[in-house]
């Protein structure tokens, strides 16, 4: 077993061990892209490295800053707030990079541990919580400080066993990342699509080009680039682009041009939005149960559902905020500044055992016709003339609301043929294979948090013909 493995002290092993600072004047001298990466806490994360909020700052701010470069193999993590205690790695494609004072560096000797096997370790349900316990131990503010760092015990199989632990466990999350890659490349084909369909009209164009009718103004700059596409673009099933107009018209709702004979109408006319349910705190529970309490934190930047950070209930509630399989929910509030979800939607999975519950939080979708169809209602609520109508509309000042009438009050442009119908037949297909990809995130992760704990106490050995 693995108590003859030995525990050591982080500072006997590390060549570095140390935070960043932030340059001088702040976020007024980040910039949005750069040659040279300043990592945040927000970039810090258990599963991973995000590059969400990314910020690069400039050569000479950087050689101020060289005593806390990043190299490949470091482990970073972060030391203050509510973030504390997070652990990963940094992605090569960041490089070359500095951190701020709210991440610290743990460099260690390569000829004695394993950075991705420490990195597995430090995230562990166990010592998560021991880091957790060190960092609220302070009078003010949650931080982990560079004395409780060097002093943090780790236990330390041989090297060749840290690296096969780390092979095991990588390969399943090579696996996760992979199915969450297509996912995303799945869910963008279908963006592209409603965007070409339904914001931009490219079928709509190409009808007008092919006709010889006049092409507004505003979108003359696109039919030259589907001119110029011509032949090298795979066209529409006949059929499909026939039910496409070959003409536009200006609408004053909209104040733009739309396909001749579609319609604008509000959401009011097809949906209502239904808040949910004030669950009670006091109910919350710590462990895991069959009852999740869905927030703004299972919603993507962007739309979409996102199968983690789960808040767990223990206790009755009323069946009518029982959410089903394809209910589409909207966040109602959002605590950040920019309302990074506020707004969005996402289309709720297949739960299994499990009960997605409807809080106060979301708005749930209601149908007034059984005509209109969820992908494409998902897809209009995903546009940015959408978002810009609820954040320029938003009330509160720390906490982002929108509300069900300014959702409803929405304008969308519906065609006349039942072309929607076309796109949510396209868009089922990606989904299904979304859905068995997130069925085996599920399978995958379930697997590697089992094997986690094990694996790096000892308590499950890797077998001696796969030791590397």
């Amino acid at each position: 077993m693995g108590s003859e493995w030995r525990k050591v002290i982080l500072k006997d092993y590390c060549t570095k061990i140390g935070s960043g600072a932030t340059p001088r004047g702040g976020s007024s001298v980040y910039l949005d892209a750069g040659e040279i990466s300043l990592i945040r806490s927000q970039n810090v994360y258990n599963d991973g490295f995000k590059t969400n909020g990314l910020v690069y700052i400039t050569e000479e701010a950087a050689q101020k800053l060289n005593n806390v470069a990043v190299e490949e193999g470091d482990v970073l993590i972060n030391i203050t707030g509510d973030s504390v205690a997070r652990v990963c790695l940094p992605i090569a494609n960041i490089l070359p990079a500095r951190v701020n004072q709210h991440v610290a560096i743990l460099r260690p000797e390569k000829k004695e541990f394993d950075s991705r096997y420490l990195r597995y370790f430090l995230i562990t349900p166990f010592q998560q919580t021991l880091l957790l316990n060190l960092a609220s131990a302070g009078a003010t503010r949650n931080a982990i400080t560079k004395g409780m760092l060097e002093s943090f015990e780790v236990t330390k199989p041989p090297l060749p066993e840290q690296k096969s632990i780390a092979q095991i466990l990588g390969s399943l999350d090579d696996k996760i990342e992979l199915n969450r890659q297509m996912n995303q490349t799945l869910e963008q084909m279908a963006q592209a699509l409603f965007k070409s369909w339904f914001v931009d009209f490219d079928p709509v164009i190409d009808n007008a080009l092919a006709a010889g009718n006049e092409i507004p103004e505003p979108l003359q700059k696109r039919a030259q680039k589907r001119k110029q596409l011509d032949g090298a673009r795979k066209p529409l099933p006949e059929n499909i682009q026939q039910l496409f107009p070959a003409e536009f018209e200006f609408s004053e709702e909209l104040d733009r041009w739309v396909p001749r004979g579609w319609k604008v109408k509000a959401l009011n006319e097809f949906i209502n939005v239904k808040h949910g349910f004030a669950f009670k705190g006091k109910f919350f529970s710590p462990e895991p149960t069959n009852d999740i309490l869905l927030t703004p934190g299972n919603f993507k930047i962007g739309g979409g559902f996102k199968g983690d950070k789960f808040k767990y209930y223990n206790s009755e509630y009323p069946e009518d905020y029982i959410l089903r399989k394809g209910d589409l929910i909207i966040t109602m509030t959002d605590l950040s500044k920019a309302g990074d979800t506020l707004g969005y939607p996402a289309i709720v999975p297949d739960g299994g055992n499990k009960k997605y519950l409807h809080n106060q939080r979301l708005g749930k979708v209601e149908y007034k016709t059984d005509s209109f169809d969820t992908s494409y209602l998902y897809h209009c609520l995903c546009t940015d003339r959408y978002r810009n109508e609820i954040l320029g509309n938003t009330s509160g000042s720390t906490v982002k609301h929108t509300s069900p009438t300014k959702i409803l009050a929405h304008n969308i442009v519906i065609s006349q043929t039942g072309i929607e119908k076309y796109f949510s037949k396209y868009v089922a297909s990606l989904n299904e294979k979304v859905a068995i990809n997130n069925l085996e995130i599920e399978s995958l992760t379930k697997l590697r948090d089992t094997l986690l704990p094990k694996l790096v106490s000892g308590e499950v050995r890797v077998p001696e013909e796969m030791l590397t």
